[in-house]
């Protein structure tokens, strides 16, 4: 496993996977974990939609702002409204 074959990095293939041991966890501790980290990951999704969100606003007025097209007063106003 692993074998580097003149590469950087080694490879692994599906015969390697089917030779791995995996421990599952009894499905009551999955539903444990699942309870925890639900909040995180809704967390997670909530924090990219705002960070694309926030993205958009600054690349919408960054140029307008630099430009003079926009001044900072009417700027506060445009982001505000999004």
């Amino acid at each position: 496993m692993f074998n580097g074959d003149g590469t950087l990095f080694g490879s692994i293939g599906k015969a390697d996977f089917d030779k791995m041991q995996v421990l599952v966890p009894p499905p009551a501790v999955v539903e444990a974990f699942e309870h925890i980290a639900a909040p995180w990951d809704t967390q997670i999704l909530t924090n990219e939609k705002q960070s694309r969100s926030l993205a958009a606003t600054r690349d919408a007025l960054l140029s307008q702002l630099l430009s003079g097209e926009v001044r900072l007063g009417d700027a506060r106003e445009i982001a505000r409204s999004v």
